[in-house]
């Protein structure tokens, strides 16, 4: 949320975007989460953000994970970081560029917030619907967020008609931090059943599988009795035609079985 940047679109309120990060990060300290930043130039998010999660974290159990390419010199410096050293994890990334950083970071996030932004906020966005991780992108700002949160399919996408709702909201409150809190705890228990359901899915296909495995294993292992047991009668047995010519069809369902658990 940078004033001195014109290609926003829409246009970003700055200084709205600056008061609800301090109160999202508020809001994330109290409910114990973690979060993950980049930068501490005031034009960025991430600055305000820091300074409510600071203020609100009474237990001193907080995590803010700070992340930065190798070729900055220095760490992002917070002030915060001076007086709470111990609530700060800086991890610098041995890729020197800083999109390197960026977007490596959401193999590890689970959860998006989006406010204002431009062209990377964007890829963000889009990278958080694909991969279906909990988003909010607060289109009450302007920028990027805001035309993100109308690319969003309630019944597609992981956030629900109720998030999109929040995120569309054209007044902020001092509780909507909270909201945006429990719409994120709303996605990530989404997200886990449908994980859970993956899973047995996958377990039930496996055991399937296994099924199938057996039923071939006994096939093939009753097609070979059957011709040793043809061939080892005499040929003017009666036994001995039924048991030579019906070893092929056996020996033929034997084989597709096979074959079809091996495609």
């Amino acid at each position: 949320a940078d004033p001195a940047r014109t290609d926003y679109d829409p246009p970003v309120d700055c200084a709205a975007a600056q008061a609800a990060a301090e109160a999202l990060g508020g809001a994330f300290a109290r409910a114990g989460w973690r979060v993950m930043v980049f930068s501490s130039d005031v034009a960025f998010i991430e600055a305000p953000l820091v300074r409510g999660y600071v203020a609100a974290d009474s237990s001193g159990r907080g995590v803010i994970e700070v992340r930065y390419p190798m070729n900055i010199k220095t760490a992002p410096a917070f002030p915060e970081y001076q007086a709470h050293p111990d609530l700060f994890t800086i991890k610098p990334d041995l890729n020197p560029e800083w999109e390197a950083s960026y977007f490596r970071a959401l193999r590890d996030a689970d959860a998006v917030v989006l406010i204002g932004g431009g062209r990377a906020a964007t890829i963000t966005g889009y990278l958080a619907l694909g991969f279906r991780i909990p988003l909010l992108s607060l289109a009450t700002f302007g920028g990027a967020a805001h035309r993100l949160c109308a690319a969003i399919n309630p019944g597609q996408d992981l956030p629900a008609e109720q998030d999109c709702n929040l995120m569309s909201m054209h007044e902020w409150s001092d509780s909507t931090a909270g909201q945006c809190v429990e719409a994120l705890r709303s996605q990530i228990s989404r997200r886990k059943t449908e994980i859970a359901a993956g899973v047995t899915r996958e377990r039930a296909r496996c055991h399937e599988d296994g099924v199938r495995s057996g039923w071939a294993g006994l096939l093939f292992l009753a097609a070979i009795a059957w011709l040793v047991a043809g061939f080892s009668l005499a040929p003017g047995h009666g036994a001995f035609w039924l048991l030579l010519f019906g070893g092929g069809p056996l020996a033929g369902a034997s084989g597709s079985t096979v074959r079809l658990l091996w495609e």
